[in-house]
This record gives C-alpha cells, structure tokens and sequence, in this order.
C-alpha cells in the first residue's frame, strides 16, 4: 500500500490544530465513555497528545504490515480494499480525536452516535472489499479453516461481506436508540455475525476436505 498524500495531510493538520487549541482545553479531559454515554474516566490536559498521535501510529502500522506478511505476494491483489479500510480506520481516529477535544470544551455531544455510526460505516465498507480478499495473514476473515483452504477462504469472504454490511446498517440504526439498548443490539447481532461467520468456514472446509 502506498502513502496517501491527502491522509497524511489530515493527520499532520489534525495534530497541528490540537496544538493550537491545547492551551483552550481544561486541566482534565474526557478519556473514556461507559455503555450509557457517560465520561467514566479523566485524565489531564496533556492526554489529548495520545487521541492525537494515535491516528499516525495506526496508519504507519497499517502501512507496515502487509511488508511483513508470509503472503504479501496476496496485497497486490486487494490493495485497493485494504488501502481504503486503512484510510477509514484513520479518518474515524481522526474524528475520535476531535470529538474528545469538543466534548471536552462543553459542546453537548453523543458518543454513542459518534462510536456506532463510525463502526457501522467501517463494517460496510469491510463489507464491500472483503470479497475481493485473497489469503493473508492479515486483512480479511482469518480461522483456521480459509487459511489451510482457500476455497473456505472465497465462499466465507463472500458471506462475510454480507454479514458486515448487514451489521454496519444495524449499528447504524442501532445508533439511535437508547443507549444500553443500543449496544446489545449492536453486540447481538456482532456475535450472530462472528459465529456464524466461524461456523461456516468450518463446514465448507470439511464439504472440501470431503471431496477430495
């Protein structure tokens, strides 16, 4: 994957506007956030630079990885999949910093629609690059099974990509609802998702291994 300019950028100035507006953020900032949308942890002022740093230490590794894959041969072949996955996972970082530093300057904001909507957006677009997936040790939908075969690596990815856009809508939808109810919707449907997901790489291995 190569570097994305137009990222990059946003990062840098994402970093330079935290800068900026440090010396406005209280002596304690919001650091984490309960089921129910609630601040259950501070730290001080200084712990922006972590929300703010994280979006480049994510992308550097995203970056990174694939060069240290036994099958990065397979990147050429979905690298504009994983480059869009890795640019969204930065964006919402991105956004994860702003909305800390916001909701730390008083300005009333929902970290559940922020979290839920941002996650259901992710999950539809891991949904949609998913199928084009080949075998690696890295992006796409890893069990023992679409790893030792790779026909149980295709039909898998296809379902999956299914699955993931189906539970993005839902953690979209999800997103405004009352907010316990909210994430055992998006849980629930996470853990249907996962396990069936498991379960169906299995059998098509076995139907695989069966017919030889």
């Amino acid at each position: 994957m190569k570097i994305n300019k137009f990222i990059l950028a946003l990062i840098v100035l994402s970093m330079a506007g935290t800068a900026v507006i440090y010396g406005s953020l209280p002596e304690r900032i919001a650091l984490h956030f309960n089921i129910n949308g609630e601040v259950d942890r501070w730290g001080g002022r200084a712990s922006i630079w972590i929300t703010a740093s994280i979006p480049l230490a994510v992308y550097l590794l995203l970056l990174f990885v694939p060069r240290i894959d036994p099958r990065r041969d397979s990147y050429s072949k979905h690298t504009r999949g994983y480059a869009i996955l890795a640019n969204t996972i930065t964006l919402f970082l991105i956004g994860l910093n702003w909305f800390t530093i916001l909701y730390s300057l008083g300005y009333d904001l929902s970290v559940q629609m922020y979290v839920l909507s941002g996650i259901g957006i992710l999950f539809m677009i891991i949904g949609n690059h998913l199928p084009n997936a080949r075998q690696n040790y890295t992006f796409g939908i890893r069990t023992p099974w679409t790893l030792a075969d790779e026909t149980s690596w295709v039909k898998t990815h296809r379902l999956g990509g299914i699955g993931f856009v189906a539970t993005g809508v839902i953690a979209i939808v999800a997103a405004w609802l009352p907010g316990l109810f909210a994430f055992i919707i998006f849980l629930t449907a996470l853990v249907i998702l996962l396990a069936l997901i498991f379960i169906y790489s299995y059998l098509v291995f076995k139907r695989q291994r069966a017919g030889r």
